[in-house]
């Protein structure tokens, strides 16, 4: 299968609000807030949130240069 651009701009933005709303969630922030809460790499759901969105960014930028 093979994606568009404007395909794969879809899903990184969809995959991100989705994010976003977990994030929100009081359920979800007690999950992380939680001393038992860790990553290998101390890496938090806003880390994603963000990398999904500079990757976004990334693609609009380089659609830009062509």
């Amino acid at each position: 299968m093979k994606l568009t651009t404007e395909q794969i701009k879809s899903i990184l933005a969809g995959a991100e609000e989705s994010l976003r709303l977990l994030q929100s969630q009081p359920e979800y922030q007690a999950i992380e807030n939680s001393d038992d809460f860790t990553t290998e790499n101390d890496l938090v759901l806003g880390d994603a949130i963000q990398s999904l969105s500079e990757i976004y960014q990334a693609i609009v930028e380089s659609e830009l240069a062509f």
